[in-house]
């Protein structure tokens, strides 16, 4: 019998670049990462947004995501993104109590959406999250999403 081995990753459509009305779906936690940039293993969560626009090969809203480390330092990109979206500035006291990501979901905001080449040199664009700006007063609501954590695990 032989064994061969192939690239079968569907063709993939990233999302539309611009300013996009987007809501939060999902916060997803990914543990302790290793990083190139730091001796010891860091704590990365993703947020994931739908945007406004739908993909018309399968009718679904795209979603876009960005990944953080799970920090509120002021230089942080995650309490960056947080004031730019609350329009809030955290006070040291704020920092220091947390924030608690899961009531994000549901929230709107504005979405600056570009395309980026993939680093591995296929050619192939995918979209990344550059800004996360207030809702410009658009309301869209969450469509046939189902949240990382509630998906069934594959066997």
């Amino acid at each position: 019998m032989s064994l061969t081995a192939a690239d079968n990753r569907p063709a993939f459509k990233p999302a539309p670049a611009g300013l996009h009305p987007a809501v939060c779906v999902d916060v997803v936690d990914h543990g302790e990462v290793m990083t190139p940039y730091r001796p010891k293993p860091v704590r990365q969560i993703s947020l994931r947004w739908q945007i406004d626009k739908t993909d018309p090969d399968t009718g679904r809203r795209f979603v876009v995501s960005r990944r953080y480390s799970l920090s509120l330092n002021e230089r942080s990109t995650l309490s960056k993104d947080l004031e730019n979206w609350r329009s809030v500035t955290f006070t040291p006291a704020d920092r220091r109590a947390g924030f608690e990501l899961e009531q994000l979901i549901g929230d709107n905001c504005l979405l600056q959406v570009v395309q980026e080449p993939a680093k591995d040199g296929t050619g192939q664009m995918f979209a990344r999250v550059r800004a996360v700006l207030p809702s410009n007063g658009t309301t869209i609501r969450a469509e046939g999403y189902t949240r990382v954590g509630d998906r069934p695990q594959a066997a």
